[in-house]
This record gives C-alpha cells, sequence and structure tokens, in this order.
C-alpha cells in the first residue's frame, strides 16, 4: 500500500523551539504575559510608594514568571538537540521520513534505524505553527511534521486528510 502523504523533517533547534513555544499554549503565554505586566507596574507603584523590600520580592517573581514563559521553552530545544547528538552518536542529523496511510502513520529515522507506527485514534489534535504541523500524543509529545517538507502530497491536502483522521 503506497502512503497517500510522505514528509521529512530535521529537528532543528528552530524546528524544537517553535514546538516548545507551541506546546506552551496561547493562552498559558498570555496569562504569562499578563501577569509580568502586572507585576511591572505593581512594582513600580510600591517602589514610588517606599516599599521596597515586598517590590524587590515582586521584582524577583516577575523574573521567574519571564523565565519560565520565554526562556525555558529556548533552553528545552537546545537540550533536546544534546540529546539528539548523544543519541545518535554525533552522526549528521538526518530527516525523520513519517508516510502517512489510511490506518496509521509509520515514522522512520535513518540515524538511529528505528521505525515505528501511529494509529490516528493515538493523536490528540493537530497545532499549526509558521514551519510545522505538530500531532499531540498524550503525555505532550509530538510528531513534529515539516510543513515545506512533504516528497508526497502538499501542505493543504494533509491538513484536510489529517484533521478528517483525527476526532476530537
Amino acid at each position: 500500500m503506497e502512503p497517500k502523504f510522505v514528509n521529512k523533517c530535521v529537528q532543528t533547534e528552530q524546528h524544537l523551539r517553535e514546538m516548545q513555544f507551541a506546546a506552551m499554549g496561547k493562552v498559558r503565554l498570555f496569562i504569562y504575559t499578563f501577569t509580568i505586566i502586572l507585576v511591572a507596574i505593581t512594582s513600580a507603584m510600591m517602589l514610588k510608594s517606599g516599599v521596597y523590600d515586598s517590590a524587590f520580592v515582586l521584582i524577583m517573581m516577575g523574573i521567574i514568571m519571564i523565565l519560565i514563559a520565554y526562556v525555558h521553552p529556548l533552553l528545552a530545544a537546545r537540550q533536546q538537540i544534546k540529546r539528539n547528538a548523544i543519541l545518535t552518536a554525533d552522526k549528521e542529523n538526518t530527516p525523520t521520513e513519517l508516510s502517512f496511510f489510511d490506518d496509521r502513520v509509520v515514522t522512520v529515522n535513518s540515524t538511529i534505524d528505528k521505525e515505528i507506527s501511529f494509529y490516528y485514534t493515538q493523536f490528540k489534535k493537530l497545532k499549526t505553527t509558521k514551519h510545522l504541523y505538530l500531532l499531540a500524543l498524550p503525555q505532550r509529545l509530538y510528531l513534529l511534521i515539516d510543513r515545506n517538507g512533504f516528497t508526497v502530497g502538499t501542505a493543504k491536502e494533509f491538513e484536510e486528510f489529517i484533521k478528517s483522521k483525527i476526532k476530537k
């Protein structure tokens, strides 16, 4: 049986960063940003009023929120790149090939010579970013699909196909 779609995706740092931010969700990113703004305004008011010790604690909390919201995804992407280098014994990072059949997705990574099958019932949802489609599995795991990496089929056709396969 021939696959309906074939995609090749390299896990670059840019792709992994994009995945990390998408995994956070837009609502969480909005809440972090809104909270940081409130912390900044409140801290400024406290400093103006002379309440220096509480303002300092609040500023530290704001810095921690910034680290969680914006720096952590970047560090997590770098950490994954390092893990991949260890797992592949520093071989060149080859693309993971994803073949989409009517009943399943088969992934093959020639660097580690491993083939894994997933059934569409395992996927929770499809997330779309600037460069990727992310198929969400349980435990916040994602299959990365490069929007420009289709060797069989097109990104537009794929999006329609996968949405019909994933039941919410």
